[in-house]
């Protein structure tokens, strides 16, 4: 039998098919034989030839899969870029927000700075601003004792009660502005003669301040008990002369106010314990 080169193609081998050639060519049975074990030898290639192709289509999965995972990475620090960024300008932002609040705070409190407020001063029926300003005038002569030609030469920008008025028919505080701090100095020295009566005088502050001033008042009243020296000025407390800044200490309630005034005691904002030490016998 005459030897030929083994092909190298499927389509090759399967030329070569022992039922093709035994129809052309007389075998022998061990030519037969041989040419089984050939076929078996062809089938097994075949085979070869698709785990190649196989082989090589993983690789190109993998290949475009690491490839994906690159693109993915890049994006990712990316990301995390413009969230680092995104995150210092809400930073920036929420600092400028805040000295603008703390901007808008000071400018309110200056523009109360010459304004107070009067508490206790029984409403009138459809009271109009003239009426108002009229019933502060008499408070300032018969509650504080001022001379009536003093009370009528002090001056008045406005006066109005100050809210909406109350369906309980609980008289709301006036507020007053005045033209100058030397008059709004000299009624809260006076009103230190309306302790102990349901009339007090008192600063008026943006809601902001009156919240901070109302956490601290129970602390000052604490440190003076102790026998320290403290002062309130508008929101900031400081105790013999210093700065404080820690929390309100833990039991320490506060007392509410929503008519813009400094909680009670006519010049330093202290509500006083009069009454309780009274009630409590000390």
């Amino acid at each position: 039998m005459t030897n030929k080169g083994a092909p190298d193609s499927k389509r090759s081998r399967e030329m070569l098919s022992s039922s093709d050639l035994e129809e052309s060519v007389a075998f022998t049975n061990e030519d037969r034989e041989m040419l089984r074990n050939i076929s078996k030898q062809l089938k097994k290639l075949d085979i070869l030839d698709e785990l190649k192709r196989d082989v090589s289509d993983l690789k190109r999965s993998v290949n475009f899969t690491n490839a994906t995972v690159e693109e993915l990475k890049t994006e990712q620090i990316a990301l995390k870029d413009e969230a680092k960024l995104l995150k210092q300008t809400v930073t920036t932002l929420s600092s400028d927000n805040q000295k603008l609040k703390t901007a808008l705070l000071d400018l309110q409190s200056r523009s109360m700075r010459d304004n107070l407020l009067f508490m206790g001063i029984q409403e009138q029926a459809s009271e109009t601003y003239k009426m108002s300003e009229a019933l502060v005038r008499s408070f300032l002569k018969e509650r504080l004792k001022i001379p009536g030609e003093e009370v009528e030469a002090i001056p008045m920008e406005r006066a109005h009660r100050l809210g909406r008025r109350s369906a309980s028919g609980k008289s709301r505080p006036i507020v007053v502005k005045f033209p100058s701090s030397k008059h709004v100095e000299r009624l809260l020295s006076l009103s230190k003669i309306l302790k102990g009566t349901p009339y007090y005088i008192s600063r008026q502050y943006p809601g902001e301040v009156v919240a901070k001033r109302r956490a601290l008042i129970p602390i000052m009243n604490s440190f003076k008990q102790k026998g320290e020296k403290v002062r309130l000025v508008v929101d900031k407390l400081y105790v013999n002369d210093v700065l404080y800044r820690s929390q309100p200490p833990a039991g320490i309630k506060t007392k509410s106010r929503d008519d813009g005034a400094a909680p009670r005691n006519n010049v330093d904002g202290v509500f006083s314990n009069a009454k309780k030490l009274k009630k409590n016998g000390k």
